[in-house]
């Protein structure tokens, strides 16, 4: 589909909606035609998913921080270059953290990658870096970094990247390379909407043993 007509297909399903968010919201509530008891409902369910409880797990990779090529594409298929060593190298790791089933609820993903200390900075700029005050203005990019540690995690942590509705990505110097990842999980499922979608996915369904997540 050419670009011109992505705008009119776009403007043709959802150009009579608001930009205005509060606008846009008394649109949606006459759309739907929602009743009173349709918002009671809403409301306590907006309560219960701020309320909702969530872990936490972080861990520390000492490496040296290294994205991942580009995928490369061949008459047969797609695939990036040392992602199967990636895979191997953090179910070793994996063992070592003692973390037996998957994630399988929406997760917040939170990686802070340190590169080494440039030996062409100064004395005082070395401080500044280990300090956090002088950061990398250099590859590897900040994206190809969150995508190489976020697919890395997928080696039996993580379900599936897919489950990442929020990500921070950080690049920083040391005197000792590393990456640090935490990782914030929802403990339930904020709606049936969710579980019905991530239970049915082929990654779910191939475990052998899968983990029980109750709904809010």
């Amino acid at each position: 589909m050419s670009n011109k007509n992505r705008v009119k297909d776009y403007k043709d399903k959802y150009g009579l909606i608001p930009k205005d968010m509060i606008e846009r919201f008394i649109y949606i509530c006459d759309e739907l035609k929602l009743s009173k008891k349709n918002m009671e409902k809403i409301v306590s369910q907006i309560i219960d998913i701020r309320s909702l409880k969530k872990e936490r797990i972080s861990f520390i990779i000492y490496l040296e921080p290294q994205a991942t090529a580009r995928p490369r594409v061949t008459r047969f298929t797609v695939f990036v270059p040392h992602s199967k060593e990636n895979f191997e190298l953090f179910k070793e790791f994996l063992d070592d953290i003692h973390f037996k089933d998957p994630i399988i609820t929406p997760t917040h993903f939170h990686c802070t990658t340190y590169k080494a200390i440039s030996q062409n900075m100064s004395k005082e700029e070395k401080i500044l870096a280990e300090l956090g005050l002088i950061n990398p203005p250099s590859r590897p990019d900040w994206d190809n970094l969150a995508k190489t540690y976020s697919d890395m995690i997928q080696s039996g942590l993580l379900l599936d990247d897919g489950l990442i509705t929020d990500s921070f990505t950080h690049k920083r110097f040391s005197f000792k390379p590393r990456i640090e990842i935490t990782l914030e999980y929802d403990t339930k499922f904020n709606s049936k909407y969710t579980k019905r979608i991530i239970e049915s996915w082929k990654q779910y369904q191939d475990l052998k043993n899968k983990p029980f997540v109750d709904v809010l």
